[in-house]
C-alpha cells in the first residue's frame, strides 16, 4: 500500500494513531490497542504543517515534536511526507518517520529506526480536523 500511495496532503491537527509493528499477525491488533490505550495515541500536527507532536500516555500529553516536510521516501525514493525527529528530540532524535495518504484522511506510515526500518503506523484525522497541504484542499 505504501508504494502504490501518493504523498497527499499533510494531515492538520489532531490524528488518532495505531502502530503495527507485527502486521499480519495474530500479535498485532493486542500489541496496537495495547500501545493505543497506554503510550502513543496519534500526533497533533500544527496548523502550518510544519511541526507535530505527539500525542502520548492514557492522558492524552502533548510530546517529542517533529519537523513535518515534504521529501524522498528511504523505502523507495518516491514523494513522502517526512516526519523529522532528528533535530527536535533528544529521545527520538534516531526516529525518522515517512507517510503517504492512502485515503481522505488516512496515512500509512514507515517507521525508521538508525536507518533500518522499525515498523509501521497509521493516522486517521479526528472529525473536526482539516487536511490539506501544497495543492490540497481545506
Amino acid at each position: 500500500m505504501f508504494h502504490a500511495a501518493k504523498a497527499g496532503d499533510v494531515p492538520l491537527g489532531r490524528t488518532e494513531g495505531r502502530a503495527h509493528l507485527f502486521p499480519g499477525t495474530l500479535e498485532n491488533e493486542s500489541l496496537s490497542r495495547l500501545i493505543q490505550v497506554f503510550a502513543w495515541r496519534g500526533k497533533t500536527f500544527d496548523l502550518d504543517g510544519t511541526m507535530l507532536s505527539n500525542r502520548v500516555s492514557a492522558l492524552d500529553l502533548p510530546a517529542i515534536r517533529a519537523k513535518v516536510y515534504r521529501g524522498s521516501s528511504w523505502l523507495d525514493r518516491e514523494d513522502c511526507i517526512v516526519l523529522d525527529y532528528s533535530r527536535t528530540s533528544f529521545v527520538a532524535s534516531a526516529v525518522r518517520d515517512e507517510i503517504r495518504e492512502i485515503a481522505p484522511g488516512l496515512h500509512l506510515g514507515l517507521i525508521w529506526l538508525f536507518g533500518r526500518r522499525a515498523g509501521w503506523f497509521t493516522l486517521r484525522a479526528l472529525e473536526g480536523t482539516r487536511s490539506d497541504g501544497p495543492g490540497g484542499t481545506a
